[in-house]
Protein backbone atom coordinates (compact mmCIF):
# COMPACT_ATOMS: atom_id res chain seq x y z
CA UNK A 1 0.00 0.00 0.00
CA UNK A 2 3.05 2.28 0.02
CA UNK A 3 2.67 5.18 -2.41
CA UNK A 4 5.70 6.10 -4.51
CA UNK A 5 7.21 9.54 -4.86
CA UNK A 6 6.63 9.43 -8.62
CA UNK A 7 2.94 8.63 -8.14
CA UNK A 8 2.56 11.47 -5.68
CA UNK A 9 4.26 13.92 -8.03
CA UNK A 10 2.07 13.04 -10.99
CA UNK A 11 -1.05 13.27 -8.84
CA UNK A 12 -0.17 16.87 -7.99
CA UNK A 13 0.74 17.61 -11.58
CA UNK A 14 -2.52 16.17 -12.84
CA UNK A 15 -4.58 18.33 -10.48
CA UNK A 16 -2.65 21.45 -11.51
CA UNK A 17 -2.71 20.96 -15.26
CA UNK A 18 -6.09 22.57 -15.89
CA UNK A 19 -5.01 25.63 -13.96
CA UNK A 20 -1.73 25.77 -15.87
CA UNK A 21 -3.54 25.76 -19.22
CA UNK A 22 -5.80 28.54 -18.03
CA UNK A 23 -2.86 30.71 -16.99
CA UNK A 24 -1.00 30.02 -20.25
CA UNK A 25 -3.69 31.74 -22.32
CA UNK A 26 -3.94 34.88 -20.19
CA UNK A 27 -2.46 37.94 -22.04
CA UNK A 28 0.84 39.02 -20.58
CA UNK A 29 1.22 42.38 -22.36
CA UNK A 30 -0.85 45.43 -23.22
CA UNK A 31 -2.05 48.51 -21.38
CA UNK A 32 -3.21 48.62 -17.77
CA UNK A 33 -6.77 47.90 -18.78
CA UNK A 34 -5.61 44.79 -20.65
CA UNK A 35 -3.55 43.66 -17.68
CA UNK A 36 -6.37 43.91 -15.14
CA UNK A 37 -8.00 40.61 -16.17
CA UNK A 38 -4.56 38.97 -16.14
CA UNK A 39 -3.85 40.14 -12.60
CA UNK A 40 -7.30 39.14 -11.49
CA UNK A 41 -6.94 35.68 -13.01
CA UNK A 42 -3.54 35.14 -11.38
CA UNK A 43 -5.03 36.06 -8.01
CA UNK A 44 -7.83 33.58 -8.64
CA UNK A 45 -5.35 30.86 -9.60
CA UNK A 46 -3.25 31.50 -6.49
CA UNK A 47 -6.32 31.58 -4.27
CA UNK A 48 -7.50 28.24 -5.69
CA UNK A 49 -4.06 26.77 -5.17
CA UNK A 50 -4.01 27.87 -1.52
CA UNK A 51 -7.41 26.28 -0.90
CA UNK A 52 -6.40 23.05 -2.63
CA UNK A 53 -3.13 23.02 -0.71
CA UNK A 54 -5.05 22.97 2.58
CA UNK A 55 -7.84 20.60 1.58
CA UNK A 56 -6.15 18.17 -0.83
CA UNK A 57 -2.37 18.29 -1.33
CA UNK A 58 -1.30 18.39 2.33
CA UNK A 59 -3.92 15.91 3.65
CA UNK A 60 -2.96 13.44 0.90
CA UNK A 61 0.74 13.78 1.75
CA UNK A 62 0.02 13.46 5.47
CA UNK A 63 -2.03 10.30 4.94
CA UNK A 64 0.54 8.50 2.77
CA UNK A 65 3.56 9.56 4.82
CA UNK A 66 1.84 8.46 8.04
CA UNK A 67 0.94 5.04 6.66
CA UNK A 68 4.46 4.49 5.34
CA UNK A 69 5.98 5.60 8.66
CA UNK A 70 3.89 3.13 10.68
CA UNK A 71 4.70 0.41 8.17
CA UNK A 72 8.40 1.15 8.65
CA UNK A 73 8.15 1.32 12.45
CA UNK A 74 6.47 -2.08 12.47
CA UNK A 75 9.48 -3.44 10.56
CA UNK A 76 11.86 -1.68 12.94
CA UNK A 77 10.17 -3.24 15.98
CA UNK A 78 10.34 -6.66 14.31
CA UNK A 79 14.07 -6.59 13.52
CA UNK A 80 14.83 -5.03 16.92
CA UNK A 81 12.68 -7.73 18.60
CA UNK A 82 11.31 -5.11 20.95
CA UNK A 83 8.18 -2.97 21.18
CA UNK A 84 8.39 0.74 22.00
CA UNK A 85 8.27 1.53 25.70
CA UNK A 86 5.05 3.54 25.74
CA UNK A 87 2.85 5.87 23.68
CA UNK A 88 5.18 8.83 24.29
CA UNK A 89 8.12 7.00 22.69
CA UNK A 90 5.91 5.88 19.80
CA UNK A 91 4.66 9.44 19.26
CA UNK A 92 8.19 10.84 19.17
CA UNK A 93 9.70 8.26 16.82
CA UNK A 94 6.61 8.39 14.57
CA UNK A 95 6.83 12.19 14.26
CA UNK A 96 10.48 12.02 13.19
CA UNK A 97 9.93 9.14 10.76
CA UNK A 98 6.80 10.61 9.18
CA UNK A 99 8.16 14.15 8.87
CA UNK A 100 11.80 13.53 7.87
CA UNK A 101 12.23 9.80 7.21
CA UNK A 102 14.84 9.52 9.97
CA UNK A 103 14.72 8.15 13.52
CA UNK A 104 16.85 7.92 16.62
CA UNK A 105 17.97 4.36 16.02
CA UNK A 106 17.70 1.95 18.99
CA UNK A 107 21.09 0.45 18.09
CA UNK A 108 22.72 3.46 19.77
CA UNK A 109 24.09 4.86 16.52
CA UNK A 110 22.20 8.16 16.73
CA UNK A 111 19.84 9.60 14.13
CA UNK A 112 19.66 7.55 10.94
CA UNK A 113 17.50 7.20 7.87
CA UNK A 114 14.79 4.67 8.83
CA UNK A 115 15.92 2.17 6.19
CA UNK A 116 19.55 2.43 7.34
CA UNK A 117 18.51 1.91 10.95
CA UNK A 118 16.53 -1.22 10.05
CA UNK A 119 19.37 -2.62 7.96
CA UNK A 120 21.98 -1.93 10.64
CA UNK A 121 19.97 -3.99 13.15
CA UNK A 122 18.80 -6.76 10.82
CA UNK A 123 21.61 -9.30 10.22
CA UNK A 124 19.85 -10.43 7.04
CA UNK A 125 19.97 -6.99 5.44
CA UNK A 126 23.10 -6.34 3.40
CA UNK A 127 22.10 -3.05 1.76
CA UNK A 128 19.59 -0.45 3.06
CA UNK A 129 18.90 0.59 -0.53
CA UNK A 130 17.07 -2.70 -1.06
CA UNK A 131 14.24 -1.63 1.28
CA UNK A 132 12.05 1.45 1.04
CA UNK A 133 9.62 2.78 3.59
CA UNK A 134 10.24 6.52 3.88
CA UNK A 135 12.96 7.31 1.37
CA UNK A 136 11.42 10.09 -0.78
CA UNK A 137 8.05 9.52 0.88
CA UNK A 138 8.49 11.51 4.08
CA UNK A 139 6.32 14.58 4.63
CA UNK A 140 9.20 17.01 4.17
CA UNK A 141 9.98 15.56 0.74
CA UNK A 142 6.30 15.68 -0.22
CA UNK A 143 6.14 19.37 0.70
CA UNK A 144 9.28 20.07 -1.31
CA UNK A 145 7.60 18.41 -4.31
CA UNK A 146 4.59 20.70 -3.89
CA UNK A 147 6.77 23.80 -3.63
CA UNK A 148 8.71 22.85 -6.77
CA UNK A 149 5.57 22.00 -8.75
CA UNK A 150 3.85 25.27 -7.80
CA UNK A 151 6.93 27.27 -8.83
CA UNK A 152 7.48 25.49 -12.13
CA UNK A 153 3.89 25.24 -13.34
CA UNK A 154 2.02 28.10 -11.64
CA UNK A 155 4.81 30.60 -11.02
CA UNK A 156 3.79 30.70 -7.37
CA UNK A 157 6.49 31.00 -4.74
CA UNK A 158 5.44 28.65 -1.98
CA UNK A 159 7.08 28.11 1.39
CA UNK A 160 5.67 25.38 3.63
CA UNK A 161 7.01 25.43 7.17
CA UNK A 162 10.25 27.35 7.56
CA UNK A 163 13.87 26.84 6.65
CA UNK A 164 14.77 25.22 10.00
CA UNK A 165 12.11 22.51 9.55
CA UNK A 166 11.87 21.60 13.24
CA UNK A 167 9.58 18.62 13.75
CA UNK A 168 8.45 20.07 17.09
CA UNK A 169 6.98 23.11 15.29
CA UNK A 170 4.41 20.93 13.53
CA UNK A 171 2.68 19.60 16.69
CA UNK A 172 2.37 16.09 15.27
CA UNK A 173 -0.25 13.99 17.07
CA UNK A 174 -0.95 10.34 16.25
CA UNK A 175 -4.13 8.97 17.80
CA UNK A 176 -7.11 6.64 17.82
CA UNK A 177 -10.51 7.54 19.26
CA UNK A 178 -14.22 7.23 18.54
CA UNK A 179 -13.75 9.26 15.36
CA UNK A 180 -11.22 6.84 13.90
CA UNK A 181 -12.85 3.68 15.19
CA UNK A 182 -10.95 0.44 15.69
CA UNK A 183 -9.62 0.02 12.15
CA UNK A 184 -8.28 3.48 11.36
CA UNK A 185 -5.78 5.88 12.89
CA UNK A 186 -5.63 9.67 12.84
CA UNK A 187 -2.85 12.22 12.65
CA UNK A 188 -2.93 15.99 13.23
CA UNK A 189 -0.35 18.63 12.35
CA UNK A 190 -0.11 22.43 12.50
CA UNK A 191 0.55 23.71 8.97
CA UNK A 192 2.23 27.09 8.42
CA UNK A 193 2.68 28.26 4.85
CA UNK A 194 3.15 31.31 2.62
CA UNK A 195 2.23 31.63 -1.06
CA UNK A 196 3.26 34.61 -3.19
CA UNK A 197 1.86 35.25 -6.66
CA UNK A 198 2.86 38.62 -8.07
CA UNK A 199 1.08 41.37 -6.16
CA UNK A 200 -0.69 38.93 -3.85
CA UNK A 201 0.54 36.97 -0.86
CA UNK A 202 -1.11 34.46 1.48
CA UNK A 203 0.20 33.61 4.97
CA UNK A 204 -1.75 31.17 7.08
CA UNK A 205 -1.60 28.66 9.92
CA UNK A 206 -4.15 25.84 9.91
CA UNK A 207 -4.71 22.54 11.67
CA UNK A 208 -4.71 19.56 9.31
CA UNK A 209 -6.34 16.32 10.41
CA UNK A 210 -6.30 13.10 8.43
CA UNK A 211 -7.80 9.68 9.22
CA UNK A 212 -6.46 6.65 7.37
CA UNK A 213 -6.69 2.85 7.29
CA UNK A 214 -3.76 0.77 8.58
CA UNK A 215 -4.80 -2.40 6.74
CA UNK A 216 -1.83 -4.38 5.42
CA UNK A 217 0.69 -3.32 8.09
CA UNK A 218 2.28 -6.18 10.04
CA UNK A 219 1.06 -6.45 13.63
CA UNK A 220 4.11 -5.77 15.83
CA UNK A 221 2.48 -7.64 18.72
CA UNK A 222 2.90 -10.87 16.74
CA UNK A 223 6.26 -10.15 15.12
CA UNK A 224 7.91 -9.14 18.39
CA UNK A 225 6.28 -11.46 20.92
CA UNK A 226 6.74 -14.61 18.84
CA UNK A 227 10.49 -13.98 18.84
CA UNK A 228 10.52 -14.07 22.64
CA UNK A 229 10.29 -17.14 24.94
CA UNK A 230 8.61 -19.56 24.94
CA UNK A 231 8.01 -19.40 21.15
CA UNK A 232 11.34 -18.01 19.89
CA UNK A 233 10.28 -18.26 16.24
CA UNK A 234 9.22 -15.27 14.12
CA UNK A 235 5.62 -15.19 12.97
CA UNK A 236 3.94 -12.22 11.29
CA UNK A 237 0.30 -11.34 10.80
CA UNK A 238 -1.02 -8.38 8.77
CA UNK A 239 -3.95 -6.27 9.88
CA UNK A 240 -7.14 -7.19 8.00
CA UNK A 241 -10.62 -6.45 9.31
CA UNK A 242 -12.89 -9.50 9.61
CA UNK A 243 -15.93 -9.38 7.39
CA UNK A 244 -18.07 -10.95 10.11
CA UNK A 245 -20.94 -9.35 12.02
CA UNK A 246 -22.62 -12.35 13.63
CA UNK A 247 -20.72 -14.83 15.78
CA UNK A 248 -21.37 -18.55 16.00
CA UNK A 249 -19.31 -21.73 15.87
CA UNK A 250 -18.80 -21.60 12.10
CA UNK A 251 -17.77 -17.94 12.03
CA UNK A 252 -15.40 -18.52 14.93
CA UNK A 253 -13.78 -21.29 12.85
CA UNK A 254 -13.45 -18.88 9.92
CA UNK A 255 -11.96 -16.16 12.16
CA UNK A 256 -9.31 -18.53 13.49
CA UNK A 257 -8.54 -19.83 10.02
CA UNK A 258 -8.20 -16.37 8.46
CA UNK A 259 -6.58 -14.65 11.46
CA UNK A 260 -8.42 -11.48 10.57
CA UNK A 261 -9.17 -8.89 13.24
CA UNK A 262 -12.44 -8.01 14.94
CA UNK A 263 -13.43 -5.32 17.44
CA UNK A 264 -13.21 -6.14 21.14
CA UNK A 265 -13.57 -3.37 23.75
CA UNK A 266 -11.21 -5.24 26.10
CA UNK A 267 -8.55 -5.74 23.44
CA UNK A 268 -5.46 -3.65 22.75
CA UNK A 269 -5.76 -0.97 20.07
CA UNK A 270 -3.68 -0.88 16.90
CA UNK A 271 -1.38 1.83 18.30
CA UNK A 272 -1.02 0.10 21.68
CA UNK A 273 0.31 -2.96 19.83
CA UNK A 274 3.43 -0.96 18.97
CA UNK A 275 4.15 -0.50 22.70
CA UNK A 276 4.52 -2.54 25.87
CA UNK A 277 1.15 -1.18 27.04
CA UNK A 278 -1.31 -3.97 27.82
CA UNK A 279 -4.54 -2.11 28.35
CA UNK A 280 -8.13 -2.21 27.02
CA UNK A 281 -9.44 0.31 24.50
CA UNK A 282 -13.20 0.71 24.49
CA UNK A 283 -13.20 2.66 21.23
CA UNK A 284 -10.49 0.83 19.37
CA UNK A 285 -9.65 -2.54 20.87
CA UNK A 286 -9.10 -5.33 18.34
CA UNK A 287 -8.14 -8.97 18.40
CA UNK A 288 -7.37 -11.91 16.16
CA UNK A 289 -7.56 -15.53 17.24
CA UNK A 290 -4.39 -17.60 17.47
CA UNK A 291 -4.14 -20.18 14.70
CA UNK A 292 -1.83 -22.88 16.00
CA UNK A 293 -1.89 -24.49 12.56
CA UNK A 294 -0.12 -21.43 11.15
CA UNK A 295 1.82 -19.98 14.08
CA UNK A 296 4.60 -21.98 15.79
CA UNK A 297 3.72 -22.67 19.42
CA UNK A 298 5.36 -24.61 22.25
CA UNK A 299 4.39 -28.30 22.46
CA UNK A 300 0.97 -28.91 23.99
CA UNK A 301 0.73 -30.85 27.23
CA UNK A 302 -2.37 -33.00 27.04
CA UNK A 303 -5.19 -31.65 29.17
CA UNK A 304 -3.29 -28.51 30.18
CA UNK A 305 -4.79 -25.22 29.04
CA UNK A 306 -2.57 -22.33 30.01
CA UNK A 307 -3.62 -19.49 27.70
CA UNK A 308 -6.64 -17.98 25.99
CA UNK A 309 -6.14 -17.98 22.24
CA UNK A 310 -7.11 -14.36 21.69
CA UNK A 311 -3.92 -12.58 20.61
CA UNK A 312 -3.88 -9.85 23.27
CA UNK A 313 -4.64 -12.49 25.91
CA UNK A 314 -2.06 -14.94 24.63
CA UNK A 315 0.72 -12.32 24.52
CA UNK A 316 -0.50 -10.27 27.49
CA UNK A 317 -1.36 -10.68 31.15
CA UNK A 318 -4.99 -9.56 31.50
CA UNK A 319 -6.72 -12.90 30.82
CA UNK A 320 -7.12 -16.28 32.57
CA UNK A 321 -5.89 -18.59 33.86
CA UNK A 322 -6.54 -16.70 37.08
CA UNK A 323 -8.84 -19.28 38.63
CA UNK A 324 -9.70 -22.90 37.86
CA UNK A 325 -12.52 -23.54 35.43
CA UNK A 326 -12.19 -20.38 33.34
CA UNK A 327 -10.64 -21.93 30.23
CA UNK A 328 -12.48 -24.14 27.76
CA UNK A 329 -11.88 -26.14 24.61
CA UNK A 330 -14.40 -25.68 21.76
CA UNK A 331 -16.45 -28.49 20.27
CA UNK A 332 -15.59 -29.05 16.57
CA UNK A 333 -12.62 -26.66 16.76
CA UNK A 334 -10.11 -27.63 19.46
CA UNK A 335 -7.90 -30.63 18.77
CA UNK A 336 -4.93 -32.35 20.40
CA UNK A 337 -3.18 -32.47 17.03
CA UNK A 338 -3.75 -31.00 13.59
CA UNK A 339 -5.76 -27.92 12.75
CA UNK A 340 -6.37 -25.50 15.66
CA UNK A 341 -4.69 -27.82 18.14
CA UNK A 342 -4.96 -26.61 21.72
CA UNK A 343 -7.34 -23.74 20.94
CA UNK A 344 -8.83 -22.49 24.21
CA UNK A 345 -11.22 -19.72 25.25
CA UNK A 346 -12.02 -18.06 28.57
CA UNK A 347 -15.64 -17.69 29.66
CA UNK A 348 -15.80 -14.01 28.64
CA UNK A 349 -14.82 -14.87 25.07
CA UNK A 350 -17.33 -17.71 24.96
CA UNK A 351 -20.01 -15.13 25.62
CA UNK A 352 -18.70 -12.48 23.19
CA UNK A 353 -18.48 -15.08 20.39
CA UNK A 354 -22.00 -16.31 21.13
CA UNK A 355 -20.79 -19.78 22.15
CA UNK A 356 -21.89 -19.92 25.78
CA UNK A 357 -25.33 -21.39 25.09
CA UNK A 358 -26.23 -24.93 23.97
CA UNK A 359 -26.76 -25.40 20.26
CA UNK A 360 -30.11 -26.21 18.64
CA UNK A 361 -29.75 -29.87 19.63
CA UNK A 362 -29.03 -29.07 23.26
CA UNK A 363 -25.29 -29.79 23.17
CA UNK A 364 -22.78 -27.45 24.73
CA UNK A 365 -20.19 -26.05 22.36
CA UNK A 366 -17.31 -26.16 24.82
CA UNK A 367 -15.70 -28.55 27.28
CA UNK A 368 -12.87 -28.81 29.76
CA UNK A 369 -10.34 -31.40 30.79
CA UNK A 370 -8.33 -34.01 28.99
CA UNK A 371 -8.45 -34.56 25.25
CA UNK A 372 -9.46 -38.12 26.10
CA UNK A 373 -12.86 -36.59 26.94
CA UNK A 374 -13.07 -34.86 23.53
CA UNK A 375 -16.76 -34.99 22.52
CA UNK A 376 -15.96 -34.13 18.91
CA UNK A 377 -17.37 -36.45 16.29
CA UNK A 378 -16.39 -35.71 12.70
CA UNK A 379 -19.77 -36.65 11.29
CA UNK A 380 -21.62 -34.48 13.81
CA UNK A 381 -19.22 -31.58 13.31
CA UNK A 382 -19.54 -31.77 9.54
CA UNK A 383 -23.29 -31.58 9.98
CA UNK A 384 -23.01 -28.62 12.37
CA UNK A 385 -20.62 -26.67 10.14
CA UNK A 386 -21.62 -27.44 6.54
CA UNK A 387 -20.40 -23.98 5.48
CA UNK A 388 -16.76 -24.78 6.18
CA UNK A 389 -16.52 -28.52 5.59
CA UNK A 390 -15.22 -27.87 2.06
CA UNK A 391 -12.59 -25.33 3.21
CA UNK A 392 -9.01 -26.30 2.42
CA UNK A 393 -7.65 -28.26 5.35
CA UNK A 394 -11.00 -28.52 7.15
CA UNK A 395 -11.08 -31.58 9.44
CA UNK A 396 -14.72 -32.33 8.64
CA UNK A 397 -15.12 -33.32 4.95
CA UNK A 398 -18.63 -32.95 3.57
CA UNK A 399 -20.39 -36.29 3.33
Amino acid sequence: MAISKKGFYFTILGILIVTVLFVAFVPLSGNLKDKTPSVRSRVTVADDFVETLKTSYVPMALRTSSYNALNGLSELAKVNKQLFADSAELQAIFADAMMTGSVTCPDGGGIKELETCICDIDPGCADPNTITFMRGRDFKSRMADIETTAEQHLQLTTEIGDSSWQVSDWNVKLYQNSDTGAFQAGVNITLKFAVAGGISRWDDTVEIQEIFSFEGIEDPLYSVKTQQPPIDSLYTNKFRAANLTHWNLTNTWLAINGQNYSYNAKGASFLARFTEADEPSECCGIESLINADAMPLPPITEGVMDATYSDWCYFGSRCPPDTDGELWYLTCISRQTGKFKGFAFDTAHLSSYNLSRPDQEGRTLFYQGMYADDPNDDAQCANMMQIICNEAGAPYPCS
